[in-house]
């Protein structure tokens, strides 16, 4: 059994938010639990970030500065600063309530437990429905350990597990090899998704984080969600994440490998209907192709039909772009 009164490493990246990253800062030094160090990764602001943290925190707050390289590599940066075994990510939107140390802390007694989270709420404050109650997850008992984390990953409604609230063991992240600085969106999915085929998740059903919705924060946001070029990276890139936690779940049981499946299938569909957006039709068609290998059903099978037949109709319930040439 691990020490419950652990230290934390708290790492929060942030670019040119100098007028937020205070509140997570602020939420993070009100913490209850004591025992924590904060860790700013400035990933090459040119805003006054550090002249800032430096006069308001002083040596309360480490700022770490570094060029321009995406949140991926400004995470590794706080992880390889960090002085202890334990360590929390909080976006710098984002912010915790003052007990969620002292929730979670002891989550990790159990050394074979490499990630905690907790619930929350989405929004701007912490008000209305939290969200474990939205996506309907639950647990038997409270707190509670989960021996088989993939399962919780690939709830169709959602899993609950958002990065801004967990807390991680510094030695697994670095067996799956951090954040991946290839991918600049969906790099916390990817990790997430490692780790939960490195060992135990435990999880308390407590509210304890506010993830800032992102239409509250669009101005000082990197990528636009609601953009059909965005949403295809995503669907990639999520593919690629899929592909390769269905090549190490082997040994898992059947319906958790349908469920990969199913996740593989439903993002070649999403790939086929934002290459017809962008009018290329050939590969949306490719992607339709593939995704029908994997026998989809219901909305998948949908967009997959109509991206491998009728490519353009997509641009009736999407306004389309501007036309592209063929790639």
């Amino acid at each position: 059994m691990s020490d419950v009164n652990m230290p934390v490493s708290v790492v929060i990246p942030t670019y040119n938010r100098v007028a937020i990253v205070t509140r997570a800062i602020d939420s993070v030094l009100a913490q209850t639990y004591p025992h924590f160090e904060i860790i700013v990764v400035d990933d090459g602001s040119t805003d006054n970030t550090r002249e800032v943290l430096n006069e308001r925190y002083g040596d309360r707050v480490r700022v770490v500065r570094q060029s321009n390289m995406g949140v991926a590599a400004a995470r590794n940066a706080g992880i390889a600063t960090a002085r202890y075994e334990l360590v929390a990510f909080l976006d710098s939107d984002d912010y915790w309530l003052p007990r969620k140390l002292e929730v979670q802390v002891p989550l990790m007694a159990d050394e074979a437990v490499v990630l905690s989270f907790t619930n929350w709420w989405r929004g701007k404050d912490s008000s209305g429905q939290d969200y474990f109650s939205k996506i309907g997850l639950s647990f038997e008992s409270e707190p509670s350990v989960i021996d088989c984390p993939l399962r919780i990953m690939t709830r169709r409604r959602g899993t609950g597990v958002h990065l801004s609230v967990c807390l991680c063991r510094k030695s697994a992240i670095r067996r799956v090899g951090g954040f991946d600085e290839r991918m600049k969106i969906y790099e916390d999915t990817r990790i997430l998704w490692r780790l939960s085929l490195e060992g135990k998740f435990a999880v308390t059903s407590e509210p304890l984080a506010v993830w800032v919705d992102v239409d509250t924060n669009q101005e000082s946001r990197l990528t636009r969600p609601g953009d059909y070029l965005y949403q295809r990276e995503a669907a990639k890139r999520t593919f690629e994440v899929f592909v390769e936690t269905y090549a190490r779940a082997g040994d898992f049981p059947s319906d958790i490998q349908k469920a990969i499946r199913d996740f593989m299938a439903y993002s070649l569909a999403n790939q086929s209907k934002y290459y017809a957006l962008d009018r290329r039709y050939r590969m949306a068609r490719r992607r339709a192709l593939e995704c029908l290998a994997f026998f989809p059903k219901g909305e998948s099978l949908l967009k997959a039909i109509t991206g491998l037949f009728f490519p353009w109709a997509f641009h009736m319930l999407v306004r389309a772009p501007k036309d592209r040439e063929e790639s």
